[in-house]
């Protein structure tokens, strides 16, 4: 039998799968609503929930769709409601709405949420007692019919039709970013054969906004990309000329209608091109997609990193080991799917039942998957949040999972590099002798005792999920308790000492013994210096 690949699960979605079929048992007819982001793939479910309807129903009852995106409110209720001849201008003859056609089946509702508010309370009495009425008629006719909808927009159902549906959720692609170098597998297997280490990392950190769609979209442009190279349209020394001008241009620096490029600099920097065109599919790619805009506005953090003193070589180092990195690189990322035949690798199986692949873990992206969580753990990002995770200057996350994959004799060298990075994204310096801890609750302890010292770090504040204390905002120190206001003291002084306590008792005037009993009564804890 010849495989059907139209439909496929990556490992993201198993889970999602078999909850699917919970859900569509547990339903027992009554109307579902598959909820998520445009380009999510919600297609997929009405694929899964009709195998199950044909598997369980009659194979030739009726399975009828609708996209309500494509109507306006009188078109929308005559297609689902049908007419009467001369109802409106242009009903020139009876018609049968889809309800009726779809009488003993589904009906699959596209885009429900863009169903106008005087269809869905009509539709409301179709749910609940299956009894409708033609646009221009005044007899009821009766219908027994599953509604299944999908929407990216369930805020613009009213709230007694919403109530109707059960609802199930697809989850967008940056929750479940492992997926998308399966999806790439599948759909662009030659394309992922050249990607380097640095562009896997460009591919896994950005939230794709528009799903899988926008990641087809992006594939496409840069196979287009691969493809005009390799047609002979660009040579090297051109592509160079091109890539250099660009950068010139963003600078300012070109001359309209002139080369400012010497052959020397054009012949120095094909050098550098050469063997990495990888880059510059990216950098060449269309202005407008979002993918490359964010890509472009990143590509100095190594630079940054860099100049900041953090040891990028080790850095690099770390990464490429998970086949991700943070610099230029002409590594690729997957050698193997050069060297070994597609079938030695066991990368799916085909389900007939529901005439769908159904991907497993493959070792080389899960490898690609722990880069990512590496990444996400120096910088203090989360691998689930809705953000280009390259915009490192916000930390989301203190998540320590990935701690425990290390052996215990690399976890020294990972979390010294941890603290510069913390110490460049945030200006906090980690104290003398201390080290960012392993296990999260000290971890979590560690960086709200800094943020006593530093209240108005805003990196520390978004770190733990607080608000910041404005620099420039005034303090009433005559409405607050007598306690708080010695906390408030407290951590002044030592902050102003620099964190080194012993310095705040000296200006303080007090005993350092003292000086600690008292913080300790007063609840405050400090690094110790």
């Amino acid at each position: 039998m010849v495989e059907a690949v139209q439909y496929i699960i990556p490992p993201g979605l198993i889970l999602k799968r078999l909850e699917f079929e919970a859900h569509y048992q547990i339903a027992k007819g009554k109307p579902i609503i598959i909820v998520g982001d445009t380009g999510v793939g919600k297609t997929l479910f009405l694929h899964l929930f009709e195998r199950f309807y044909r598997e369980e129903h009659d194979p030739k009852a009726p399975i009828l769709r609708i996209n309500c995106a494509h109507f306006d409110d009188q078109l929308v209720r005559s297609e689902l409601f049908g007419h009467k001849k001369g109802s409106f201008t242009g009903a020139l003859a009876d018609k049968e709405g889809l309800l009726k056609k779809a009488d003993g089946g589904v009906l699959f509702m596209e885009e429900i949420g863009e169903l106008p508010k005087d269809a869905q309370s009509k539709l409301l009495t179709v749910i609940e007692d299956g009894f409708f009425y033609r646009v221009g008629g005044t007899e009821p006719e009766k219908t027994s019919v599953q509604i299944v909808g999908t929407t990216n927009n369930p805020k613009n159902l009213r709230s007694d039709f919403w109530q109707r549906f059960m609802p199930f959720y697809v989850p967008p692609l940056y929750e479940r970013r492992e997926d998308i170098l399966y999806y790439l597998y599948e759909k662009f297997p030659d394309l992922l054969k050249t990607l380097s280490t640095q562009e896997v990392l460009w591919l896994l950190t950005y939230n794709w906004p528009g799903n899988v769609r926008e990641l087809e979209r992006v594939a496409r442009l840069l196979e287009r990309n691969k493809k005009m190279v390799s047609l002979g349209k660009f040579r090297t020394n051109i592509l160079a000329r091109a890539v250099k001008q660009l950068f010139l241009m963003k600078k300012g620096k070109a001359q309209k209608g002139k080369d400012s490029l010497s052959d020397k600099k054009v012949d120095d920097f094909s050098k550098e091109v050469e063997g990495s065109f990888r880059l510059s599919q990216f950098l060449l790619a269309e202005e407008h997609e979002e993918f490359f805009s964010a890509v472009r506005s990143k590509f100095p953090v190594y630079e940054e990193l860099k100049s900041a003193g953090i040891d990028v070589s080790l850095l690099e180092d770390l990464l490429k080991r998970y086949r991700v990195s943070l610099g230029e690189s002409s590594t690729l990322a997957f050698p193997e799917l050069n060297k070994i035949k597609e079938e030695k690798f066991f990368t799916h199986r085909y389900d007939s039942r529901l005439q769908v692949k159904q991907y497993m873990r493959m070792g080389i992206f899960e490898e690609a998957r722990a880069g990512l969580d590496l990444f996400c753990f120096l910088f203090f990002q989360s691998p689930t949040d809705n953000k280009n995770l390259l915009d490192i200057k916000e930390g989301t996350s203190l998540e320590v999972s990935f701690i425990e994959r290390l052996p215990k004799t690399k976890r020294g060298e990972y979390l010294k590099l941890a603290g510069s990075i913390f110490e460049y994204l945030s200006g906090v310096k980690v104290p003398k002798g201390k080290r960012i801890p392993e296990e999260l609750s000290e971890r979590r302890r560690f960086f709200s005792e800094l943020f006593d010292l530093y209240p108005d770090n805003k990196f520390l504040a978004l770190l733990l999920g607080r608000e910041p204390r404005s620099s420039g905002q005034e303090l009433d120190i005559w409405s607050m308790k007598y306690e708080d206001l010695l906390r408030f003291y407290y951590r002044g002084m030592v902050e102003r000492a620099g964190g080194v306590q012993e310095h705040a008792a000296r200006n303080m005037g007090v005993n350092y013994r003292t000086f600690r009993s008292r913080c300790q009564k007063l609840g405050l804890r400090f690094n110790h210096k």
